[in-house]
């Protein structure tokens, strides 16, 4: 019953109510462990996870798959490539669950994430089978620390591709400053029926923002807005885009089509340093509107 009520309450993101009952717990097992771990692996602090293992060790608990996937993605999170490592050991001595595919892909990524592009692809190349996820995390490994070309390789020869895929190659491409070949691959990901996400979004109007591609980052604005996929990261990108190439009368007159939250959220460091009077008139709420209104009809077509 503890364990259910310690993974229960993780999954629903409340760590803090998941640590109480397992501190509560008169008996621990495996399984209450490995909530523990997964819960502080999932919704924070990260840290946590390894210290519990720790504890988990000296307590002679035998350790199974979860365990290790949950502390080696906590080590991918915090960069911790040294207990990372030292956990990898113990999997190989282990021998028993090597070739466990959500353990691989965790290995791979925390590898990848650490810059360690070696020992990811030796991961890679030695597990029986392997998925999106780990694929997704060997692109972007090589996007971030080595090569473009060989993120780009790497993708060509992917036979499913999820959007988590498609984001890390154009976030390689944003992060080279290779701009236009971000925007590139965001219209092939429309082409290919690919639904994008907040974090799509984000790149692509980064992207926009440092080509003064102002149209174009418009065009997705309005994708944006049509589809609810609006959050405080997407709208500070679309902030910041207008505030590099547009006029203040206008950032504040796009700030207007945001939902209410998002506006509270944003609206002061979008107006921060604004040394006039902002009177927004009917006539640029109409203006914009049209804008809108336009901008659909060219993204439709």
């Amino acid at each position: 019953m503890g364990s259910a009520l310690v993974d229960m309450y993780s999954k629903c993101g409340r760590g803090s109510d998941a640590i109480k009952v397992f501190d509560g717990m008169r008996e621990r097992n495996v399984v209450s462990w490995n909530s523990l771990i997964t819960c502080y692996e999932q919704n924070g602090p990260a840290d946590g996870a390894l210290p519990s293992f720790a504890v988990m060790m000296e307590a002679r608990f035998k350790f199974d798959e979860v365990t290790f996937a949950s502390v080696v993605s906590a080590c991918a999170t915090l960069a911790a490539l040294r207990e990372g490592s030292q956990v990898h050991a113990r999997v190989v001595r282990d021998g028993r669950h090597r070739d466990d595919l959500v353990l691989g892909n965790a290995l791979v990524d925390m590898y990848a994430k650490c810059g360690k592009l070696v020992e990811a692809r030796r991961v890679f190349d030695r597990m029986p089978f392997r998925d999106v996820v780990s694929t997704t995390s060997l692109i972007g490994g090589y996007a971030r620390f080595a090569s473009l070309d060989a993120a780009r390789s790497v993708f060509a020869r992917m036979t499913e591709r999820s959007v988590v895929s498609w984001n890390a190659l154009i976030l390689g491409y944003t992060r080279a400053g290779q701009d236009e070949e971000a925007l590139r691959l965001f219209r092939k990901l429309k082409r290919d029926a690919v639904r994008p996400s907040n974090h799509t979004f984000s790149n692509v109007f980064n992207a926009c923002a440092n080509l003064a591609n102002l149209f174009f980052g418009r065009l997705v604005h309005v994708h944006v807005v049509k589809h609810g996929c609006m959050d405080v990261f997407v709208a500070n990108s679309v902030v910041d885009m207008d505030g590099r190439h547009v006029q203040r009368r206008e950032i504040y007159s796009a700030l207007k089509s945001l939902v209410s939250e998002m506006k509270r959220r944003v609206g002061f460091v979008a107006l921060e340093g604004l040394q006039e009077d902002m009177h927004v008139v009917q006539a640029d709420a109409l203006r914009f509107t049209v804008e809108i209104r336009a901008f659909s009809i060219i993204l439709v077509a």
